[in-house]
Order: structure tokens, then sequence, then C-alpha cells
């Protein structure tokens, strides 16, 4: 006796672990089609044996109806199931060429489905003792027309919009990980002590547990998405299993070539099966005072096709990045490209406010039209580069007594000298938008003056001036003497 009800409570848990493994997996409730013959509701069996799904019913409330043959009756372990509209066409229908021939397909008796995107139903897959084998509560929210609600992972009951335009009906949801799946973030990434630091999650979302991960983090200074040698790097092969829905957390410190905005890439991959994840951040590197430099300027055009320009100059010994930076002045600021817009050490770029500029001077490689440019006005007014925050980068607070004529630009002597100060500055009707200044001081440049040469007591007397024209001091030279008898200017 005890056997037999021993037996019995087996068959018993045995037949109801069978029943519980019929999962709703996908809900088509406001199809492109007609409602009253394209929703479907797609079951799968998640158990290891073939089930008769016409001893199971389908329940909204309102009703509950049989499963009936459409024209299987059976669904096969770990296989789709499709329940149809009873008028749904199997020939011609919304989901002709898309339903799999491996997918059973059923149907309903009664009304139909009966679903609605307007109230929250409870659907159910009850036993052939009405026990509920699962169920699902829509409307939260409900999905856009055209597009089913997807179940994410059969052990959980969690569901999202669909992907794919008419659903996945007989096939894998499009909102379902795979098998083996990673997926990789960057949790936080700014600028500390000099160094650009943050923190990756890696997130197992696939159905299986991985070993061997590579993680690959570098400053992505060329926006590629590739690493290129010479860009700065922080890698780690992670050895120990990440189980399925596990997440970990790794530290990366990282140098940096470029001022402005960052591009920090990370990549993991998994070479035994053929996976990877990657994504970035933007991280800001901040630019000092005098990084940048105001270096010419062109404040009263009135020759045709003349037009305001402004010259910036790459002052620092890092590229930099012109993205989100700004030229402002006393009433205004326009920001200079919303791109990536690299400027590399001792490189010009220019700023104008119309392109037929370039009919009057040679055009440089590195400049944009900025239709939002402000203004310079004749007489007296500031230009200012500022940062993404607006701070300032370099300033010029031109007056009137700078003497700023018709056609004339203002060119900068040197880097060294303030930017704020007449004498810093020398005009020119030329200019040289894009390129080295015309009245630029060299780098090194010593003059030799003679003055009050005279003859006497035998001697040949004089007073010698040396003067420095150049951007750099001259702490050492040489001063050589001679008498030039055959007048060649030669010694």
């Amino acid at each position: 006796m005890k056997i037999i009800k021993i037996v019995i409570i087996f068959l018993f848990l045995l037949i109801n672990d069978l029943y519980s493994q019929i999962k709703l997996s996908e809900l088509m409730i406001d199809p492109n089609g007609d409602e009253s013959t394209d929703e479907f509701v797609e079951i799968f069996n998640n158990s290891d044996s073939t089930i008769k799904i016409t001893d199971y019913y389908y329940s909204d409330i309102d009703d509950t109806l049989s499963i009936l043959t459409f024209p299987d009756s059976i669904l096969k372990a770990k296989h789709y199931g499709i329940i149809l509209d009873p008028d749904y066409d199997t020939t011609s229908g919304n989901y002709s060429g898309l339903i799999p021939d491996s997918a059973s397909q059923f149907t309903v008796g009664g009304s139909g489905l009966s679903l609605t995107n307007s109230t929250p139903k409870s659907i159910r897959i009850l036993s052939e003792n009405y026990a509920i084998v699962d169920s699902h509560s829509t409307g939260n929210p409900f999905p856009n027309s055209g597009y089913s609600d997807e179940r994410i992972k059969y052990g959980e009951n969690n569901w999202r919009t669909s992907k794919s335009v008419n659903g996945t009906p007989g096939f894998k949801n499009s909102v379902s990980p795979n098998d083996f799946e990673l997926t990789v973030t960057i949790d936080s990434c700014s600028f500390f002590n000099d160094k650009i630091i943050g923190t990756i999650k890696i997130i197992n979302t696939g159905l299986n547990d991985i070993k061997n991960v590579d993680l690959q983090v570098w400053n992505d200074s060329n926006f590629d998405s590739t690493f290129t040698s010479g860009e700065f790097k922080y890698s780690e092969v992670i050895n120990d299993s990440l189980y399925c829905g596990d997440t970990s957390n790794f530290n990366f410190s990282l140098s940096y070539q470029m001022l402005g905005s960052n591009q920090i890439f990370t990549k993991v991959t998994n070479s035994t099966y053929s996976i990877f994840d990657s994504t970035y951040k933007n991280v800001i590197v901040p630019l000092n005072e005098k990084d940048l430099l105001i270096n010419e300027f062109y404040p009263r055009p009135v020759k045709t096709y003349s037009a305001e320009y402004l010259e910036i100059y790459n002052n620092s010994s890092y590229m930099i990045n012109l993205k989100n930076l700004k030229i402002a002045d006393n009433t205004s600021s326009e920001i200079i490209t919303n791109d990536n817009h690299i400027l590399q050490q001792d490189e010009y770029f220019v700023a104008v406010e119309d392109s037929s500029l370039w009919q009057l001077f040679s055009k440089p490689l590195n400049w944009l039209q900025l239709n939002g440019l402000p203004t310079q006005n004749k007489y007296y007014d500031l230009i200012e580069i500022q940062d993404d925050n607006g701070t300032q980068i370099d300033m010029v607070d031109y007056q009137s007594s700078w003497d700023t004529d018709d056609d004339i630009a203002f060119e900068r002597l040197s880097s060294l000298l303030p930017s704020n100060e007449s004498s810093s500055w020398a005009k020119t009707d030329t200019g040289s938008p894009g390129f080295k200044n015309n009245n630029q001081l060299a780098e090194y440049d010593l003059s030799a003056t003679i003055n009050d040469c005279n003859y006497s007591s035998d001697l040949i007397n004089f007073n010698l001036t040396i003067q420095n024209y150049s951007q750099n001091p001259s702490s050492t030279f040489d001063i050589n003497y001679c008498i030039d008898t055959n007048l060649d200017s030669n010694f």
C-alpha cells in the first residue's frame, strides 16, 4: 500500500512538473492586421518531453477555451507553439512566411483569443485539471501597434516590447538573451589627479556561465572605436567563471594625449564562444589658461568677399578637441562645433563668418564656418575663447586706441606675449588666416645697431646696441668686430 502511494505521489509530481514547463512566451495584442484574425499567443515547451497541447486550456478571465488542433496537437520539447485566432488565414495571413515550419500551430474554440490593448488582462494557460500552468498580466505597458509583448527569460516572468515588427512568432524572442552573452558598461569615468579614472561593469546576460573574458579599455583619441598603437590602454584577462546573471567590476586608470573631450572605449571578448560587447563614454580633460590662444582677428571687413574671422592657435603640448568649446564676446557665445574636431600641437584653426572669405585668402585645412560667430565690433570689443563650462581660456579686449581700420587684421607677434596688450599685436592689410602670421616674431632674432661712430686719437669709437626681436630670451651671444677694408660686408 505504501509503495502504491509513493508511486502515485511521484507520478503526480512528475505530471505537475511537466505542466509547469509550458511557458507563455509572446502575445500579439495589437496586430498590424485585423484584430479579429491576427492576434496570437506563443507558448514554449521548456521540458524534455513532447506534450499534447490540446489537453490544455486558454483563459483570459472572461473565457476559458479549449486549445484545438490547427493542424497540430502536440508540442515537441524545446519547441515553440503558436495559438492563432480561429479565422486566421494560414495561407496568406499576416505571418505567412514568418512562422517557421518547426513551430506547431494551434487555435482555440469559441470567439477567439480576444486580446485587448485598452484594458489589462491576465492571460493564462491551464492544465487539463484547470490548474494554472503559466500566466501573464498585460498592459505594463501595452506595446505599440504591430509590436508584440515578449518574455525575456523563461525562468523569470519579465516582459518587454518586441524589437521586431510583427513580433517573433515561432522563434527566439528578440528581447531574449543568447545562450552566451556579455554586456559591458562604463559605470563611472572622470578626470582626477592628471589621470582618467573609472569603473567598468561586466555582466553575464546570457543563459550560461562563461570563463576567460578579455577586458580592454583605451583612450580612443582618433574616435575610430579600434585600438591603435600609441593610444593609452588598460587590459585584463578574467579567468574565473562569470556565472549567469553575475556582475564583475573593474577599476581603470589611463593617461591622455588630448585636452577637451576624450572618448574612453571598452570591449569585452570571449573567444571560446566568439562573443563580444563594447561601449564608450566621453570625459573632459580640462584646458588651462593659454592652452588655446587668439592668434589673429579681422574686425572691420569692407572688401568684396571679405568677412570676419578668428584664428586660434594650439599653444599646449597636447592635441586639443574643439568639441563644445566656445567663442564669445560681451553679449553672446557660440559653440565652435558639436562634433569631434582635433587641433594638433602648434596648429591653427580658423572660425569664419562666411566661406566666401577664401576667395581672398588661401584656404587652410583646419577651418569651420560658424553662422553664429559673435560679431567683432568695429572699434572695440571683447573676444574670448571658453571651455564647455564657460571658463576663459584666452581673451582679447581691443579698444579704439588700437586703430582698428577697415580691412586690417591683427596678428599676434608671439605666443609668449600677453594677449590683451596692443603692443603684442601687429596690424596688416594682408592677413594670414590658418597659416603662420606674417608679422610673427622669429624664435631667435638679434639685431645690432652702430651709433655715434667717430675717429679720435687714432681709434675708431662707436656705440653698439643689441636688441632681441625674437620670441625667446638670448642669454648668450657672440660679438665680432672687424674693419671691412674691401667693403664686401664679409670678414
